[in-house]
């Protein structure tokens, strides 16, 4: 008999969440159904079941009691296997932990053992690139937020996170409302962190990430410059010396695309500034240096195009081929810095008519558009770069 009143249960629920209707879930005979599947067998599926419905009323009736009892058996799951629960969930738990009896949050984010478990689940998910996972991290913390108290000092670090996560969500799409709603978290987030404050620069940096990606999708000429105002306060900034090397990153990457469009040298010249410093501070065996050398290398070819150095174009083509050697190809900035790699090799063939390197330009430069799908947001960039290099090339490795 238990098995059906579940089942009965978990029909009637899906029903509301499916149509939001709610006569059928505030009956007072569905929290006796709820209550009956708990006293026949408590088991933690049936537990979850059971609070989502009784969560889901105390909503819908403003039932404190309910809310209570809702929240003490999402406690007993929490306890006994946390992944269970939705992030929502879990943040509303996470904080009910971390605070003292006056419902302040810690004053260091150090002392928030939810939020350092979500900081992990998003680095994890960044590194396998699982944007199920990142998704499920922005969740946690959109919700963490909201049960925030005034004047947290975790609430800066929340909004950081959040926005990172929605800007690497932002990068999989061409929509540009993913990218808004990032800079709007980090904005909060630089606003949060005082003046002189060791994280205030990270998130800075951040910020003129995200405004690069939105002159990327929109080409908004105050999101480029937004994009070098922010990455290079963020170098000036105090900071964590440890890092300044990926804020010269960003900061190389910024003034590069804003070159891009205004076609001023000086911004190469920052940019490859920023580049070798970049190169100087990455550690050696970080995955993060791999992103520093490709972005070293567009930057020094770009400068010997409009300043012509002797060894700059060989040494951005070597950077990019120990990237692309080293770098998984399922990473998914490894099609673009292959077809940047064969764009440097059809410039280097240009300039001194090696065959060999027409010949890789082509090979590399299809390989990179093969690698992405129809509708992938750089696909349409790396087709003009391949038409490019079959103009410059085409011929000569025939």
């Amino acid at each position: 008999m238990s098995r059906e009143q579940t089942d009965q249960l978990e029909a009637l629920y899906r029903r509301y969440v499916q149509t939001g209707e709610a006569a059928e879930l505030t009956n007072s005979a569905t929290k006796a159904l709820a209550m009956s599947v708990l006293e026949d067998r408590f088991q933690l599926e049936d537990a979850y079941l059971a609070a989502m419905v009784f969560w889901s009323r105390a909503n819908e009736l403003t039932d404190d009691d309910e809310r209570e009892l809702a929240y003490s058996l999402f406690s007993a799951i929490y306890e006994a296997d946390p992944s269970m629960l939705a992030p929502e969930i879990r943040a509303a738990l996470d904080a009910r932990q971390a605070q003292d009896k006056h419902g302040r949050d810690p004053s260091r984010p150090q002392d928030d053992p939810g939020y350092q478990a979500a900081v992990a689940s998003l680095a994890k998910a960044e590194a396998t690139q699982d944007l199920a996972a990142i998704r499920e991290a922005a969740r946690w913390f959109e919700a963490r937020i909201g049960y925030a108290s005034e004047g947290s000092a975790v609430l800066p670090y929340l909004f950081m996170h959040l926005g990172y996560a929605k800007h690497m969500l932002a990068r999989a799409t061409a929509d540009p409302q993913p990218v808004e709603e990032a800079i709007g978290y980090l904005q909060q987030a630089v606003d949060g962190f005082p003046d002189g404050h060791p994280e205030r620069a990270d998130a800075l940096s951040l910020l003129g990430n995200a405004h690069r990606l939105r002159f990327e999708r929109t080409g908004d000429p105050d999101a480029i410059d937004a994009a070098v105002k922010c990455t290079e306060a963020a170098i000036s900034a105090p900071g964590d010396d440890a890092t300044i090397w990926q804020r010269h990153m960003n900061a190389c990457m910024a003034r590069r695309t804003r070159f891009g469009m205004g076609r001023d040298v000086a911004d190469l010249r920052a940019a490859a500034q920023h580049a070798r410093a970049s190169l100087a501070g990455a550690p050696s065996d970080s995955a993060g240096r791999l992103m520093a050398q490709a972005n070293a290398a567009n930057a020094l070819a770009a400068l010997h195009r409009v300043e012509p150095a002797e060894s700059s174009l060989d040494e951005a083509i070597d950077l990019g081929r120990d990237v692309v050697r080293r770098l998984p190809r399922s990473h998914p900035r490894w099609a673009p810095i292959l077809a940047d790699l064969a764009g440097h090799l059809a410039y280097r063939y240009e300039e001194e008519g090696r065959k060999e390197d027409a010949a890789e330009a082509l090979q590399t430069s299809q390989t990179a558009l093969d690698s992405l799908p129809d509708g992938h947001p750089e696909r349409g960039r790396l087709m003009i770069a391949h038409q490019s290099v079959v103009q410059l090339t085409g011929t000569a490795a025939s």
